[in-house]
């Protein structure tokens, strides 16, 4: 199994996988990696970084809004993103004035620049998936290996 670099920080310790029989996993059934919270009294689990397959800016006109001397562009996504993602869309930005909150991708920019910098922050949304994909794998890697430590008794 292999266990690449992490850019961000994961609370590893409380990770857990259910799904250890890796046959069963594949690009499009990954598994699915869980936070526990042991301290409650009945142990509490939630979703945590889940699959993202593919997210992009559906293909319809944005709404304009005049905000602040600023035009506000809002696209709509073809999915809702988590909030894990957000962090690699915000790194593949740069100059670029976005944000994304769920469904809903806000680019503010004058209309000049609306053709260049939507195809900007197009690719920007890619790239940011193509990231959170490989960072996920990396964390299931890494989840993966401790439980197999931890079921053969090795603490390290």
């Amino acid at each position: 199994m292999r266990s690449d670099s992490l850019s961000l920080e994961h609370p590893i310790e409380r990770l857990e996988l259910f799904d250890l029989n890796t046959a069963t996993w594949s690009f499009l059934n990954p598994p699915e990696l869980y936070i526990v919270d042991n301290t409650a009294l009945v142990p509490l689990r939630a979703i945590y970084m889940p699959d993202v397959l593919f997210v992009e800016i559906e293909n319809k006109p944005p709404i304009e809004m005049f905000v602040n001397h600023q035009i506000h562009y809002t696209f709509r996504l073809n999915c809702s993103v988590p909030d894990e993602w957000i962090p690699f869309f915000n790194r593949q930005c740069n100059d670029l004035d976005a944000t994304v909150h769920k469904r809903s991708l806000t680019l503010r920019c004058g209309p000049r620049e609306l053709n260049e910098h939507s195809e900007r922050v197009r690719y920007a949304v890619h790239q940011a998936t193509k990231a959170y994909r490989q960072e996920r794998e990396a964390l299931v890697g890494r989840v993966y290996e401790k439980m197999k430590r931890m079921e053969t008794g090795d603490a390290r």
